[in-house]
């Protein structure tokens, strides 16, 4: 250790007031090898010179450690962050799959609703109910009323019996073709 870096930790003592104005010049003179002309007492300045660079050691330790667990602590607020926003993407990448295959359900199903009314010129009656079917099934899928239909709790519960209801009577239908 060169004499700077001695001058430095023997200054940091005395700012913390762990050594006293004499001790510091007596160190000091002693690191850049100055007599010093003013008497010391050898016992009592040397035990509590040992006593305060122990003292601060251990505050300086206790920083370190103190400086140590904050960054882990901010390392892992930041983790969880990122790992709130990694969720948050993929919960929004199958939420958008979602609503694209629900779209495609109800374009199916306006389209086979739309066939069922062309060819109504037979078994009117059938191809009528089967069209109607279909007709509500898509507006049943579409994203836009069912996002405005959430409010109404007891049509959200009973949207999958309706939508079950509804395929069995087309499936009797149908076979009556």
């Amino acid at each position: 250790m060169d004499k700077i870096e001695k001058l430095k930790k023997l200054k940091n003592l005395l700012n913390d007031g762990a050594i006293t104005q004499e001790e510091f010049s007596i160190e000091k003179s002693k690191i850049l090898g100055i007599k010093n002309k003013t008497p010391m007492i050898k016992n009592k300045s040397t035990a509590e010179l040992e006593q305060a660079k122990k003292d601060f050691f251990d505050k300086e330790k206790l920083k370190a450690k103190a400086k140590l667990e904050a960054e882990m602590e901010i390392k892992e607020i930041e983790k969880a962050k990122n790992a709130k926003k990694m969720k948050k993407i993929i919960n929004m990448g199958t939420s958008k799959g979602k609503t694209v295959f629900f779209w495609f359900l109800t374009i199916f199903c306006f389209l086979v609703s739309l066939g069922s009314f062309v060819t109504l010129k037979t078994n009117i009656i059938i191809y009528l109910f089967n069209g109607i079917i279909f007709l509500i099934l898509g507006i049943m899928a579409c994203p836009k009323i069912s996002e405005k239909t959430k409010r109404c709790k007891l049509y959200t519960k009973l949207k999958k019996y309706i939508i079950i209801l509804l395929l069995i009577l087309f499936i009797v239908l149908t076979n009556l073709i």
